[in-house]
């Protein structure tokens, strides 16, 4: 079995009645990948928006990334950052949630076929 390789696999199942009509399945042999490395602020301004940057994993698994998931406090967000870019703007407006001096802590996972990896190591960004 090689690591990226495509496979289609075929099952049947067989009983005293005979053999039953194949399951066709194709499977493509990897894992999930290694964490996003170097999270980074890019820019923040003030009570509006915060801006994030990182580097793709180090071991993509075998498999394409297909996307990033950005966590912020502990809480995936609903979006997903396409591969190509390895960046993302949070909107911070709500100045009731993200007052001057707070603390926001961001992680980000790859996602490829496998499944997700890991979360980056945490970046923590102070509004302000």
């Amino acid at each position: 079995i090689s690591c990226g390789a495509l496979y289609t696999l075929k099952v049947t199942a067989v009983n005293v009645a005979g053999e039953s009509d194949p399951t066709i399945r194709q499977i493509e042999v990897g894992e999930p990948s290694s964490a996003p490395l170097h999270p980074t602020r890019t820019a923040i301004t003030a009570l509006s928006s915060l801006s994030i940057a990182w580097s793709d994993p180090l071991q993509d698994g075998c498999l394409s990334i297909l996307h990033y998931i950005v966590n912020r406090d502990g809480s995936d967000l609903a979006g997903q950052i396409t591969p190509s870019s390895n960046s993302f703007t949070d909107d911070i407006s709500a100045a009731a949630t993200y007052p001057l001096g707070t603390a926001i802590t961001y992680k980000i996972k790859a996602v490829n076929i496998a499944g997700p990896s890991a979360y980056s190591v945490p970046l923590v960004v102070t509004v302000g």
